[in-house]
């Protein structure tokens, strides 16, 4: 079996990719680099959910933001508001609650490979589709946690669109627990090769600092080294900008995911 992998998503968001990677014989480490929380205050949020009747289209940004949007949400999604999300997991968060095609219009990216050879599910993608659709002229609602990536909104009021923002959720950096920490600072000190699985931009930086903080600046060397894989292209750069030598994209979605940690 291959080296041990190292799992950075938030904490409750794991556990199934974990199970499925323990069921090959992969040893995993659960060590996250990001958290995801409710709102201090949820009053905006609810506020806006009030008057949804008054915009065409609700972007949302991850099944974050469509698991935090729904627990504020006291009646059925109005019908005639048309609903947009960036890939697989997100239309199946949708789907658990109801919300469907044909009942409901939903624009997604498209499924098909792209030059990269897979699916590509991002802002840029989805931009792309609701273009296609002509979906882009407003107004629009955009439910996303705070910070993160602001493209997709200044891509849109580019186009014309009048373009809402509001947060649904918090993240944070991620606090791995006690054992895991000393888990990882044992795997440094014997030079263990691992591979890392990175679902975010934000993650990424948050696992540099905490490798830091268990082993000192020196661990960059080590984990700069180690395999690391994402869904996301973007990603991909980024690590290869901070000085990851060996950042590979597999597509997104566990099952390309666990295909690639064979």
């Amino acid at each position: 079996m291959g080296a041990p992998v190292i799992l950075t998503r938030a904490t409750g968001q794991v556990g199934a990719l974990a199970a499925a990677l323990g069921a090959q014989g992969h040893e995993v480490l659960l060590f996250p680099a990001l958290e995801v929380g409710p709102l201090s205050d949820a009053e905006p949020l609810r506020a806006m959910l009030g008057r949804l009747e008054s915009f065409g289209l609700a972007i949302f940004v991850s099944p974050n933001a469509i698991e935090a949007t729904f627990a504020q949400l006291d009646r059925p999604w109005p019908e005639e508001v048309a609903l947009a999300v960036m890939g697989p997991g997100s239309l199946a968060a949708l789907a658990a609650r109801g919300i469907a095609t044909p009942g409901y219009r939903i624009f997604t990216p498209s499924d098909e490979e792209g030059e990269e050879g897979y699916a590509r599910y991002d802002s840029e993608s989805l931009y792309g589709e609701l273009e296609r659709s002509s979906a882009t002229g407003g107004p629009i609602l955009i439910f996303k946690g705070n910070g993160g990536r602001t493209w997709l909104a200044e891509a849109l009021l580019a186009a014309g669109a009048a373009v809402t923002t509001v947060q649904c959720y918090e993240r944070s950096r991620g606090r791995p627990d006690t054992a895991a920490r000393a888990k990882l600072s044992a795997w440094i000190a014997e030079r263990r090769v691992v591979q890392l699985v990175v679902s975010s931009s934000e993650g990424l930086h948050n696992l540099v600092g905490l490798v830091e903080e268990v082993a000192g600046p020196g661990a960059r060397g080590w984990l700069f080294s180690q395999r690391l894989l994402t869904g996301h292209s973007r990603i991909a750069q980024n690590a290869t900008a901070l000085g990851f030598t060996q950042a590979e994209i597999c597509g997104q979605g566990d099952s390309q995911l666990i295909e690639a940690l064979k």
